[in-house]
C-alpha cells in the first residue's frame, strides 16, 4: 500500500515536471523560487519530506530530493508542519493560526480546525501517537490546543497562567509515546507536562536558563529532553520531574534532542555555520555538516535522519552513510529587481544584500559573487547593453559591470551608514541614502553631491529619465524633487493629509474627475469622510518614462503628479484591505503602470494594472500570500517580475492586456 502511495504521488507530477510551474495563479507563467522556508518534517517511512516555506507545503522525495507535490498554496505563509504516525496525513499550520489536515496520498484537506478562540500564528504541531489527537501551539497562545485531526473539532485547550504571550520562537510541543502525557515550554524558561485527557499539569521542569526550543520523550515514556536556544540539553526523568545527569552546553545557537528506538539520546548542536550531531553519553560527535544562515525548521527522525532548515535552503543528514543533501532552491526575499537590455535575464537584490541573476528562459539563479565583504545596493541595465551594479563595503562604493566584474567607478562611502542605493536610467549616476535623511550623490568620474534636507530613513529615489533631478521620500512624511547639478530642493510635495480635498481644486467636477479607483472609497471621500491611517509616508516613488509623470505609492492608494507642473495628476484610491501600495512600476512606453500590495489581513494581496491616462484598472493578478516589495517590466514589456517577501518571484504575462503596439 506503501509503494502504491507513492507510485500515485509522482505520477500527479510526472505530467508537469516543471515545479516553476505548480499551483500558479491566473496569469503567471512561471515563479523563480520556492518561498523561504519556515519548517520541515519526515514521514515514518522516510520517504517523503516535507517543507513548509511562505508560499506553501513541498513534498520532496528523499531519496532524489527533488519536489513531487506542492500543497497548501491557498494562502501560504506555512510555519508548521508535522506528519500522521501513519504517515497518511499531514497537518499544517500557518501564520494567521489556520490549521489544516491533509491527506497525502490525495492531496486533498480532510479537515480545518474549528477555532472558537482568535489566536495567532501557530508554532508546532504534534499528532498524538495513535494519530487520534493533534495538538497544536502558537506565538500568542496562553494554551495547548488539541483537536480531532479528522472533524477539526477542538477536544481541549490545556491552559496556563504563565504560558507564553508573543514569544519570537518555535514554543516546542511532543507526546509520550503511550499518548498519556503532552509536554510543551512554558514561560520563564520551563517546561510543563499535562496528563492529555484530563488536561492536569502533573509536572514542571526548571532550570533552563533560557528559552527552550526543543523537547523529546524517550521510546520508554520515562525521560524526556529540553534544549534550549543558547545550545544547553538537559534530560529529565518525566515522573519526578528531577533532572537526570548535568546539563550540557553543545553549542551557543541551539541543540535539538532526540532519542533513537533502543533509547539512546542524540543532540543536533547548531553553530552559526554547522550543525553536528552528538551521541550525549558517549559524548561522540557522530557527524558534522555546513548550514549557512539561521536554523527555522529542524527534524530529528528516530536519531537517524536530522533535516535542518534556514530561509533559504535545507540540508537532510543520514547516520548511516554520514551524507549530507542540501537542496538550495528555495531563496530570500528581493528588494529590487531589473532586467537585462535583452530581456533574457533577471536581476534580483536579495535580503543580505546579495546579487541574483536569474535566466529567463531556463529559470535557473545564479548566485553573483563580488567577494565576502562586497553588498549589492542597487542594480541598473542601461542603453549600452550592459548592467551595473552597486557595491559596498566599509570603506568604499563601487560600480561594478555585471558580467565582467569591471569596476567602473570607486568613491569613498560615507561614514553614517548606506540605507540603500538607487541608479539613473543610463547608470552614470547614484544615490545612496544615509540614515539621517542626506542623500550623497555621484557621477561615475567620482564627483559627489549631497542633498539635505529631510530628516529621517530615505524610503525611496528615482532619478528623472534625463538625469537632471531625483525625487525622494521620507519617513518623516515628506517627499522632495531636487536639481541634481545644484544639489537644491526644488519643490516639496504635498503628502498629508494624503486623500483630502483641500489640496484640489474646489470644483466637485475636478474632484470627482481627479480621483480613480475604488467607487466606495472615492464616494466616502467626496462626502469629506478622509479615511484615517497609521502610515502616511510614501514607500515607492518612480518617474514615468517619458518623464512627464511622477507616481507615488502611499497608504491610501497612488498619486500622480505632473512632473512639470507638480501639480496633482490624479489620486487613484483602493479599498481599505488593499490600500498599502508600496512598490510601483511604469511599463517601458509609459502608458501603464503596475502597483503592488503589502500584505493587511488577506488572502493573497493583489498587484494592479492601470492606464496610466484615464486610471482604469486593466487587470489585476493575485499570487503572492505577502507583501510585493518590487517590480519591473521587460524592456518589451511582454513580462512582469513581483518580488515578494514569500522569497519568490513571479513572471506575469502582460501580452493579453497591453496594447500590442506598445509591446
Amino acid at each position: 500500500m506503501e509503494n502504491q502511495t507513492r507510485r500515485r504521488i509522482r505520477s500527479t507530477t510526472d505530467r508537469n515536471e516543471d515545479v516553476t510551474t505548480w499551483g500558479l495563479q491566473t496569469g503567471a507563467i512561471a515563479r523563480l523560487g520556492r518561498g523561504i522556508v519556515s519548517d520541515v518534517a519526515f514521514s515514518p517511512d522516510r520517504e517523503l519530506l516535507a517543507v513548509g516555506s511562505r508560499i506553501g507545503v513541498w513534498l520532496y522525495e528523499i531519496s532524489t530530493m527533488s519536489p513531487v507535490a506542492l500543497l497548501d498554496t491557498e494562502r501560504g505563509v506555512v510555519l508548521a508542519i508535522t506528519f500522521s504516525p501513519k504517515g497518511d496525513l499531514l497537518a499544517t499550520g500557518n501564520w494567521d493560526g489556520d490549521i489544516k489536515v491533509w491527506q497525502v496520498q490525495s492531496k486533498c484537506c480532510v479537515s480545518k480546525m474549528q477555532r472558537g478562540d482568535l489566536f495567532d500564528a501557530a508554532s508546532q504541531l504534534a499528532f498524538s501517537p495513535d494519530g487520534a489527537r493533534l495538538a497544536s501551539t502558537g506565538g500568542r497562545y496562553d494554551a495547548v490546543y488539541v483537536w480531532c485531526p479528522e472533524t477539526g473539532k477542538k477536544l481541549a485547550k490545556i491552559k496556563k497562567a504563565e504560558f507564553f504571550r508573543h514569544r519570537p520562537y518555535i514554543i516546542p510541543l511532543v507526546y509520550s509515546p503511550d499518548a498519556t502525557l503532552i509536554a510543551a515550554a512554558t514561560a520563564e524558561n520551563t517546561v510543563s507536562i499535562w496528563d492529555s485527557q484530563t488536561s492536569e499539569q502533573i509536572a514542571c521542569f526548571t532550570g533552563h536558563t533560557q528559552m527552550v526550543v526543543a523537547l523529546a520523550f524517550s521510546a520508554c515514556g520515562r525521560f524526556i529532553a529540553s534544549g534550549d536556544h543558547k545550545g544547553t540539553l538537559q534530560q529529565w526523568d518525566a515522573k519526578t520531574a528531577q533532572p537526570v545527569g548535568c546539563p550540557v552546553e553543545y553549542a551557543k545557537y541551539a541543540v535539538i534532542p532526540s532519542y533513537t528506538p533502543a533509547g539512546r539520546l542524540l543532540a543536533a548542536a547548531i553553530e552559526e555555520d554547522t550543525v553536528s550531531v552528538w551521541d550525549v553519553a558517549r559524548n561522540e560527535k557522530l557527524g558534522i555538516f555546513e548550514h549557512h544562515g539561521a536554523i527555522g525548521g529542524r527534524c530529528f527522525l528516530d536519531g537517524r535522519h536530522l533535516a535542518v532548515a534556514g530561509s533559504r535552503n535545507f540540508s537532510v543528514w543520514h547516520q548511516s552513510s554520514e551524507l549530507v543533501s542540501t537542496v538550495s532552491r528555495h531563496t530570500p526575499f528581493t528588494h529590487s529587481l531589473a532586467f537585462s537590455p535583452d530581456g533574457q535575464r533577471l536581476v534580483a537584490i536579495e535580503a543580505g544584500w546579495q546579487c541574483a541573476l536569474w535566466d529567463i528562459k531556463k529559470r535557473e539563479r545564479h548566485a553573483v559573487n563580488f567577494g565576502k565583504q562586497k553588498r549589492s545596493y542597487a542594480v541598473c541595465s542601461t542603453s549600452t547593453d550592459n548592467m551595473r551594479v552597486l557595491l559596498a563595503d566599509e570603506q568604499t562604493l563601487s560600480v561594478c559591470n555585471l558580467d565582467s566584474h569591471e569596476i567602473i567607478a570607486t568613491v569613498d562611502a560615507p561614514h553614517a551608514g548606506i540605507s540603500r542605493g538607487f541608479f539613473s536610467v543610463t547608470g552614470n549616476l547614484w544615490a545612496c541614502p544615509i540614515q539621517s535623511g542626506n542623500i550623497y550623490v555621484w557621477d561615475s568620474s567620482g564627483k559627489e553631491s549631497v542633498l539635505r534636507g529631510q530628516t529621517d530613513y530615505i524610503e525611496s529615489c528615482a532619478f528623472s529619465p534625463d538625469e537632471k533631478r531625483l525625487a525622494s521620500v521620507s519617513r518623516d512624511q515628506t517627499a522632495r524633487v531636487w536639481d541634481v547639478t545644484s544639489g537644491k530642493a526644488i519643490i516639496a510635495l504635498r503628502l498629508s493629509p494624503p486623500l483630502s480635498t483641500d489640496s484640489l481644486p474646489s470644483t466637485p467636477e475636478l474632484n470627482a474627475n481627479i480621483y480613480k479607483g475604488d467607487a466606495d472609497t472615492i464616494e466616502a471621500v467626496l462626502q469629506g469622510e478622509t479615511p484615517r491611517y497609521r502610515h502616511t509616508a510614501v514607500q515607492a516613488i518612480t518617474f514615468s518614462p517619458c518623464g512627464n509623470f511622477l507616481a507615488a505609492g502611499m497608504e491610501g492608494g497612488i498619486r500622480l503628479w505632473d512632473a512639470n507642473t507638480y501639480e496633482t495628476h490624479m489620486i487613484i484610491l483602493l479599498p481599505r484591505e488593499y490600500r498599502r501600495q508600496f512598490a510601483l512600476a511604469f511599463s517601458p512606453c509609459g502608458r501603464y503602470m503596475a502597483s503592488g500590495t503589502w500584505w493587511c489581513q488577506t488572502e493573497k494581496v493583489p498587484i494592479y494594472l492601470w492606464d496610466v491616462a484615464t486610471g482604469e484598472n486593466i487587470a489585476t493578478f493575485w499570487g503572492h500570500p505577502t507583501d510585493v516589495q518590487d517590480l519591473a517590466f521587460s524592456p518589451d514589456g511582454a513580462l512582469l517580475a513581483s518580488g515578494s517577501f514569500d522569497g519568490t518571484i513571479l513572471l506575469w504575462d502582460m501580452t493579453p492586456y497591453l496594447d500590442h503596439e506598445t509591446l
